[in-house]
């Protein structure tokens, strides 16, 4: 059940530095108890293979469809635990064939990684949902989802 409810809302320092500066996102309550969807932005991915431990959750087993945020993303564990639903929309550099499978991922944030270029590093598992693990690098598109009301959001670049 959708509330057509509008709130614009500052984004915090982390991902104002991805972003380059300051933004003003625009954000649609879904629900009183999964409420807010968090529409794209884009960025690269890549994917890496060995998930424990990992930064946020040690030696526990969080499964296969996960992701590492890089530092800045990751703000010190501030993103630990956090969803993100995944699209590729193409190669991450230079290339004349499209690696992308037409599906979308979600995963959740379990681990930091640092010198990562793009915001996430996929497990190989969920970035083989997405793309062909021969490309390596991928352009994404990546939606948010958050649980609260009182947190951030963002929907469009206003």
């Amino acid at each position: 059940m959708r509330i057509q409810t509008t709130h614009y809302i500052e984004f915090p320092h982390a991902y104002k530095k991805e972003m380059g500066r300051p933004w003003l996102f625009q954000a649609e309550k879904l629900s009183t108890t999964y409420a807010w969807i968090v529409f794209g932005q884009s960025t690269t991915a890549t994917y890496y293979t060995e998930y424990i431990p990992s930064a946020c959750y040690g030696d526990t087993d969080e499964g296969t469809m996960i992701a590492a945020a890089r530092t800045d993303f990751y703000n010190n564990g501030a993103i630990c635990g956090q969803y993100f639903t995944i699209q590729c929309t193409g190669l991450g550099y230079s290339g004349d064939w499209n690696p992308c499978t037409g599906n979308t991922v979600t995963v959740k944030v379990v681990d930091e990684c640092p010198g990562c270029p793009g915001l996430f590093d996929l497990s190989q598992e969920a970035f083989a949902t997405i793309a062909n693990t021969d490309a390596g690098v991928i352009s994404v598109n990546y939606w948010h989802y958050l649980p609260h009301e009182d947190q951030y959001c963002w929907l469009e670049r206003r």
